[in-house]
Formats: C-alpha cells, sequence, structure tokens
C-alpha cells in the first residue's frame, strides 16, 4: 500500500480493520485476506448495473437533446416501460 498509494502502514491497518469489522474481507486459515461471498455478490450486481447504466447513456443523452418537453416526456415514459421489460441481467 504505501508503494502503490503512499499510505503508511498505520494507515493501511487501520483500514483493513475497519473492512473486517464490516465484514467486506475476512482472513482464511493461510492468513491471507479474500472479500466475504456477500460483498462478492454485491460487487457483481454493482457491475451488472453499471453495464446496464453504460448501455442506456446514449440512449438518455438523445433524450436530453429533445427541446420539446411533452417529446421528451413521451421519450422518458417509453424507455420507463422498456426498462420495466428487459431482465435485469
Amino acid at each position: 500500500m504505501l508503494t502503490t498509494f503512499g499510505l503508511k502502514f498505520k494507515t493501511t491497518a487501520e483500514m483493513i480493520r475497519e473492512l473486517s469489522l464490516a465484514g467486506i474481507i475476512k482472513v482464511n486459515g493461510l492468513g491471507r485476506w479474500h472479500l466475504t461471498e456477500k460483498q462478492r455478490l454485491a460487487m457483481e450486481t454493482f457491475k451488472k448495473r453499471e453495464n446496464k447504466e453504460k448501455a442506456l447513456f446514449p440512449i438518455l443523452k438523445r433524450i436530453e437533446s429533445i427541446k420539446d418537453q411533452k417529446k421528451r416526456d413521451k421519450a422518458l415514459k417509453l424507455l420507463n416501460r422498456l426498462l420495466k421489460l428487459l431482465p435485469e441481467e
């Protein structure tokens, strides 16, 4: 951590302790730190949402460029209906 981020040992130890208390990381029998299964699933869900948002960004940008308020509202309603129909994955 010191060479990569410039953090001192004390700061790194405090961060690891806080993450451990929060249940985000745990130590295995060999003394190595790993993400907990719950945190790993949360990270995967976050990545899926992020990919979905990246795919929708061009559409949202085009909707924002519509100058007529009624047409913009209609386009947003259609987008919301589409999002409800699409699967989460």
